[in-house]
């Protein structure tokens, strides 16, 4: 869920910034109906639950599994998600009280106040290095962990395809920064860098890593083929 809203938002954005001149009455109108789309769920959980405004149940321990002391020495794109979410707990200000009556909601508030205590308490520097090893990671073709599975040594090709057209994209923009909404090619472009953006932004505030990175390649390979055959 979080994913598709990253995605959504990060085209919606390169939207507005390409139309709002030309048509700002018609931009206003779509950034409503985008707003009410990206809010329903979180404002549904509110409504139901009453237990605040949220994406996810879990996304307090995504948090945590991309951000604790252990990501600059152990952090690999096959095992971001088996990270132990409880390292943060130390972190906290007062200690856990009566964790068998917690539900899985009050667990998540507690990761992200334990992991945002984590950040405030190191350097810039070690925040900067967690950051490169974590988009490092994400963009590595290859697992850095071995996984002797055919399946897994397949789609490697698949990520190095991708990896491409993520480049022809970085290139096309440099060559000319406009996006043309009437060109079939600069909307699979607007594909690729709400794809791009959104793995950036995953790859900072939470991890990802081949598993997750499979998510996009059916779509990515259909822009591959598209932009080049």
């Amino acid at each position: 869920c979080v994913w598709l809203e990253i995605h959504l938002l990060s085209l919606f954005i390169f939207y507005l910034c390409n139309n709002l001149r030309t048509n700002f009455s018609v931009v206003i109108i779509h950034g409503i109906l985008f707003s009410l789309l990206v809010l329903a769920w979180p404002s549904r959980n509110y409504i139901t639950f009453q237990k605040g405004f949220y994406l996810t149940a879990s996304q307090g321990a995504t948090f945590s599994k991309g951000w604790n002391e252990k990501v600059s020495t152990d952090f690999t794109n096959v095992e971001g998600d088996a990270a132990d979410e409880t390292l943060n707990l130390k972190y906290l200000k007062n200690p856990v009280q009566n964790p068998n009556s917690l539900t899985t909601l009050d667990w998540s508030n507690l990761y992200t106040k334990g992991t945002k205590n984590y950040i405030a308490s190191i350097s810039l520097q070690e925040k900067l290095k967690i950051v490169f090893i974590k988009l490092q990671s994400n963009f590595n073709p290859f697992p850095e962990k071995a996984k002797p599975v055919f399946l897994d040594k397949l789609s490697i090709l698949f990520r190095i395809l991708y990896l491409f057209t993520f480049f022809q994209l970085i290139f096309r923009l440099i060559k000319k920064p406009e996006i043309e909404f009437h060109s079939r090619k600069d909307k699979v472009y607007l594909v690729v860098f709400s794809v791009l953006i959104g793995q950036i932004v995953m790859s900072i505030y939470v991890y990802t890593g081949l598993r997750f990175n499979s998510i996009y390649s059916l779509t990515m390979l259909f822009c591959f083929i598209y932009l080049n055959i």
